[in-house]
């Protein structure tokens, strides 16, 4: 109750909201209106209110709007109610008109201080109809009082046997929905505020409550809202935050706060909702058990109603002692509950005239529900297929949701049932007073039913032994059998690897449709096999022990099973499974058994780390679970070594990867769209709350992934102009954002209602200056300093302390800290840095005079760009990261420090510059770290090269592939041997800034280099002397290249011209072509055509000779890596190979853009391997480029130097293809 009374304090200046305050959309999408019929015209700008149903706005707007309706939609009340009174045998009007006279009733519907009405009753006394009844009560007054269009009727139905409407959430969304979808439409703005930030995940995450509770609220208050109508049935059935909804109604039920809205609820006699509805003071109660001449009367009525039925269906509407025999029986019995009139009939049906006398007179059917449930379960024995109508009920009982008959025959062994009609009278026959079915859908008559079958002595009837964990177990069994049989890989028969799940229609003939209960719960059901020692003295069952049924079952399917989830867009907490089911490895009872569980529990361990790593493919990309998943998974992943070598066949040489997995567990890619700045986690470590460089805070499901909660602080009150810190503070939702330059002011705002007030901090002496990070430990009275010079300091925010007292100092960064976290216990932080990496210190130790270093427990690599944010969880477990990179990641404190390639096998910096050796069996790669590394095509270590200042801006290799030369931004070229020590040969000095591109001679005697000081050079390459210099440029050269007999040399430059000069220095020829900016020039093999790409994706081909243009095509990228095939019949790029097909009788300057790309390439956003075009192997962020002239693509191979340092190497066959 207190989050909500905050909540009500804290919107105070909201308790009227004017329709002229109402959220209002970007006037360019509505500043045009025009409106045709009678009464109304308009043209122009300006905003128009109108009440009513009319639908006003552009087509923009209508589409968002029907979005957003669409996305809220759970359900549409209106269809629950059609098919509850259609269930029940339709609704009589005279079983429920007493309610319209009751003087509670009265009271309620007239009495302005009266604004709750609860009707409370026993199981079966037809609260469902009465409030259906009432329903229709009041639309009837609204239409006979001509107040259609002044009033509001919304109603939900509780169902705790569907998912989908048994939670609090859920009431919310459908009662907005029918509020503002087919009523007071106009309202939708309150809830289009908040979705045209998050979309369709404002409705999907754990925060939706809170989000939807404050649009509610803000609907409620609205002024223009007309008096409305709200009606909830069955509140015993809301079966998830229950007491956050009667919080809600309580709060939102007084004159005060909504002086429009009235409520009316229905539930059980339950105590725990009588106190959390006693502090509503305008409540009315109405109990179905002191109004029981009213019942008595409306359920004789129903018997009258149901007998006739009875009659006309079975042939004796006209023998009257029969009826009158019927009759008297079910008002002698029915104590005034519906429901067992209902179900005696349901038995009645199915008895001929002739019989129904004497199974009255055998009173087979005893008065109340709980005698005719008990002799229902006593009948159960005298039947042919007991057994089965036992499990069947037995199942239902634990399932977590209905299920259709398909999923049904997956869980139960059906094997003697011929079809589904023979299994429809089956559950007729053997079930039909405890369960219905709705079209395929079983679920429970009543709620009622299922509680009766889940007491003590009812479980010992239909459970397996009596025993609930042994149906559980039976469960699991059969859901693993029939996964076994169905799943394989690409089960849709997708083809395309890098198919995304929005592209992919639901198939007709789904094969999936029978397992998809137990693709989506078999775990669930795993974790409540008993752990104990009942079975035979030895413990748990064989199920979790190494070599069982889940081992066996993991082992063979697991990537199939995610693959299963994905289609079915089920990811979502299946890592959360994984842990508690570990949790059952650790527990007490299975000590004893750990010797049998090694294995199974390795390999849970690792399935969920495999999950959680790759959360992003596996939400989008299904079957890159089968290539990208597997590829970059460590070396010693259980998964890995399950699946690789059968799922990948066309990639010949997997990249270096490390051998186990790291401390991060969860990396967030494309939900995030500026860089993160700051990061926190909740109390509970459920949510993460992250604020951007723009402004933006975002609140995520640390579990999920997903993004839960939007904020957009800078159209607040806070000064968004510099680094921010964002934590949770208290225990709730609440954000607090350092917000001036001093760094020392903290705004604290409520995540849920945007509140927010000041709280000031005072440093003193140089601890005020250099700060670059504050972190403000949540007790309030201690902050760390992060300082542009690479020092942490930890002070005490008390004043009255000496300075000489309230200090401690951290070192080991490189570069300024930029954000830190201190674990809740003090002796723990977490510093990120410009440096990239994430330190975790043991403060506790650490002295004054120690400004040399302190205790560093671990350093996290893995970001790839500066970090700017860290936080610590609120047990210390768990560490939070955003960066520069756009991505967060999370990771795990007290793990191994991630076993990373060794430093001598990837730089330390971004890789800026690779090139192929002549025979595609080397490569060499050239970083901001100032190295050169040499691998082999397999991707092995070769050697690492030293000698360059400054970043290394182009590499290439000799004919002979003994030397490369590279270029630097040191201004300086260098010749190395790479055949025996990898000396430096030669130092090329003479340009005057970064050179950033060369060459060798095919004869290994020359090498051009190209600079951004505009010129183009060739030198001698035995005694280093420049030979000549080109000035033929106005602007940086950025490529070049000699002819294959050595004669000419080609540049490429900024100035957006190729350049073709000769030895002497002579330019021969000026090649623009309006191609833009150049990046790469490749000359054909037998010197014909010359080839250049601009930075627009412009791809020219000329004849030599002439100049001519012989073709124009364009790829939409930066184009990089230019060269001719061997035949010259096709150029190869990063985009991949692109056939010339020269015609000399087509237009050379229209530009193609049509063509189809063959081969291996890279996507435009370097996130893909492609082939032929299409998305094959999607790339992790550490394994992606920054810049497309920094990865290069043969026809059978691709190198990538990657911005985290690596190199990726990847090698394919030439027979075995990824499309195949």
């Amino acid at each position: 109750m207190e989050s909500f009374k905050r909540q009500r304090r804290d919107s105070d200046d909201l308790a009227d909201i004017r329709p002229e305050k109402r959220p209002v959309f970007d006037q360019q999408y509505v500043s045009q209106s025009s409106f045709r019929g009678q009464g109304l015209q308009q043209s122009g700008s300006g905003t128009i209110n109108v009440g009513g149903n009319l639908n006003i706005g552009n087509e923009f707007d209508r589409t968002q709007n029907a979005n957003c309706l669409a996305d809220l939609r759970v359900t549409d009340p209106s269809d629950d109610k059609t098919r509850i009174e259609s269930m029940k045998g339709g609704l009589l009007a005279d079983s429920y008109s007493w309610i319209c006279e009751h003087a509670d009733f009265k009271r309620w519907r007239n009495d302005e201080d009266s604004r709750l009405l609860w009707i409370k009753g026993d199981p079966g006394k037809g609260k469902t109809m009465l409030l259906c009844g009432i329903v229709n009560e009041l639309e009837k007054m609204r239409k006979s009082s001509s107040m259609d269009d002044n009033e509001n009727i919304s109603f939900f139905f509780c169902r705790a046997t569907e998912e989908h409407i048994n939670n609090a959430t859920a009431v919310l969304r459908g009662l907005i929905w029918l509020l503002v979808a087919k009523q007071q439409t106009e309202l939708i703005s309150y809830v289009r505020e908040e979705y045209d930030r998050a979309g369709r995940e404002l409705f999907k995450g754990v925060n939706t409550w809170f989000t939807l509770s404050s649009i509610f609220t803000k609907i409620l208050k609205d002024r223009s809202l007309k008096r409305t109508y709200l009606i909830i049935d069955a509140l015993d059935e809301c079966t998830t935050d229950l007491s956050q909804l009667l919080e809600f109604i309580v709060l939102n039920s007084s004159q005060d706060s909504s002086p429009r809205v009235k409520w009316v609820i229905s539930s059980r006699n339950w105590p725990t909702i009588e106190k959390d509805l006693s502090d509503a003071t305008d409540k009315v109660r109405l109990c179905l058990e002191l109004n029981q001449e009213s019942i008595s009367e409306a359920v004789e009525i129903y018997i009258r109603s149901k007998v006739d039925e009875l009659a006309k269906r079975n042939g004796y509407q006209n023998d009257k002692d029969t009826k009158e025999c019927i009759r008297s029986y079910l008002s002698s019995n029915a104590n005034g509950t519906f429901l067992w009139v209902s179900l005696v009939c349901k038995k009645l049906y199915k008895i001929s005239r002739r019989n129904v006398r004497k199974h009255l007179t055998l009173e087979e059917f005893p008065p109340g529900l709980d005698e005719f449930y008990s002799r229902m379960i006593q009948n159960l024995t005298d039947l042919e297929d007991s057994e089965l109508c036992k499990n069947v009920l037995a199942v239902l009982c634990i399932v977590h949701r209905p299920i259709t008959l398909k999923e049904l025959e997956t869980l139960v062994d059906v094997s003697g049932v011929s079809d589904d009609d023979e299994l429809r009278e089956i559950i007729e026959s053997c079930g039909g007073s405890f369960l219905t079915l709705q079209g395929n859908i079983i679920s429970f008559v009543h709620q009622s039913a299922k509680d009766y079958l889940m007491k003590e002595e009812s479980i010992k009837i239909i459970f397996p032994e009596g025993r609930i964990e042994n149906q559980q177990e039976t469960l699991v069994l059969q859901s693993i059998t029939a996964m076994s049989n169905v799943l394989q890989r690409d089960i849709y028969n997708l083809q395309e690897l890098g198919r995304s799940i929005e592209d992919i229609e639901r198939i007709s003939s789904d094969p999936l449709e029978a397992i998809r209960y137990a693709c989506s719960y078999w775990v669930d059901h795993l974790c409540e096999v008993k752990c104990d020692d009942d079975n035979d003295g030895n413990g748990e069952s064989d199920i979790l022990s190494d070599g069982g049924e889940v081992h066996q079952f993991l082992t063979e399917h697991f990537l199939h099973w995610l693959e299963a989830l994905s289609l079915m867009k089920s990811i979502a907490g299946v890592a959360a499974k994984l842990t508690r089911l570990l949790k059952k490895f650790t527990s007490e009872s299975a000590i004893s058994r750990s010797e049998m569980q090694i294995e199974i529990k390795n390999l849970v361990s690792d399935a969920r780390r495999f999950i959680m790593s790759n959360r992003h493919i596996l939400e989008h990309n299904p079957l890159q679970l089968y290539s990208s998943a597997l590829i970059f998974s460590p070396i010693n992943s259980a998964i890995r070594a399950l699946f690789l070598e059968q799922e990948i066949d066309w990639i010949t040489t997997t990249p270096a990867v490390e051998a186990n997995w790291g401390a991060c567990i969860q990396t967030h890619y494309g939900d995030v769209s500026a860089a993160v700045e700051s990061i926190a986690f909740s109390r509970d470590s459920a949510y993460i709350a992250s604020g951007d460089s723009e402004g933006n805070v975002k609140i995520w499901d640390v579990e999920s992934g997903t993004c839960v909660k939007e904020l957009t602080i800078a159209s607040g009150g806070a000064l968004w102009d510099g680094k921010r810190q964002v934590i949770f503070v208290s225990s709730g939702l609440r954000i607090a954002f350092n917000c001036n330059s001093s760094k020392t002011n903290f705004e604290i705002w409520d995540a849920i209602t945007s509140a927010y007030y000041t709280l000031q901090l005072v440093l003193q002496g140089e601890a005020s200056e250099g700060i670059e990070a504050i972190c403000l430990l949540k007790d309030g009275k201690r902050v760390a300093l992060g300082l542009e010079n690479g020092l942490i300091e930890i002070w005490d925010c008390n004043p009255k302390i000496p300075a000489s007292n309230r200090i401690r100092r951290l070192k080991g960064h490189t570069e300024s800290v930029d954000s830190m976290s201190l674990s809740n216990d003090g002796l723990q932080l977490a510093s990120a840095s410009q440096d990239n990496t994430i330190k975790i210190w043991n403060t506790a130790t650490v002295k004054i005079s120690d400004t040399t270093s302190g205790i560093l427990l671990q350093t996290l690599l893995g970001h790839t760009d500066p970090i700017q944010a860290v936080a610590f969880s609120d047990d210390g477990a768990l560490v939070a990261s955003g960066s520069n990179d756009n991505t967060i990641r999370i990771w795990e404190s007290d793990s191994p420090a991630l076993d990373e390639i060794s430093d001598d096998h990837m730089h330390t910096s971004s890789v800026t510059a690779i090139a192929f050796s002549k025979d595609g069996e080397q490569i060499a790669s050239g970083s901001s770290d100032m190295t050169i590394k040499i691998w082999s095509i397999s991707g092995a270590f070769i050697q690492a090269l030293h000698g360059h200042s400054s970043t290394v801006r182009s590499i290439a290799f000799s004919q002979d592939g003994g030397r490369i030369v590279s270029g630097s931004a040191d201004n300086a070229a260098k010749i190395w041997d790479i055949s025996g020590t990898g000396s430096c040969i030669q130092t090329l000095e003479g340009h005057t800034s970064s050179v950033q591109s060369v060459g060798f001679s095919n004869d290994g005697e020359r090498i051009v280099t190209g600079s951004y000081d505009k010129t183009v050079k060739i030198w001698n390459v035995s005694c280093g002397a420049c030979i000549q210099t080109l000035s033929v440029h106005t602007d940086a050269v950025s490529c070049v290249a000699f002819s294959n007999d050595d004669e000419l040399v080609v540049s490429g430059s900024d100035d957006n011209t190729i350049k073709i000069c000769d030895m002497s220095g002579t330019c021969l020829q000026t090649l623009n072509g309006d191609t833009g900016v150049i990046r790469s020039v490749a000359i054909s093999n037998d010197d014909k055509l010359i080839a250049a790409g601009s930075f627009g994706g412009v791809i020219k081909v000329w004849d030599l000779e002439s100049g001519k243009c012989l073709k124009t095509c364009e790829i939409n990228r930066q184009v990089g890596g230019l060269t001719f095939g061997v035949t010259n019949s096709h150029v190869l790029c990063n985009a991949g190979i692109i056939p010339l097909d020269i015609n000399p009788d087509e237009d050379a300057d229209a530009t193609i853009t049509d063509f189809h790309l063959r081969g291996y390439g890279l996507s435009k956003d370097r996130d893909w391997i492609t082939w032929n075009g299409k998305d094959v192997l999607w790339l992790p962020v550490e394994y992606r480029s920054e810049y497309d002239d920094e990865y290069i693509v043969s026809e059978d191979a691709i190198a990538i130097g990657c911005q985290s340092g690596r190199v990726l190497i990847l090698t394919f066959s030439s027979s075995i293809f990824p499309l195949q």
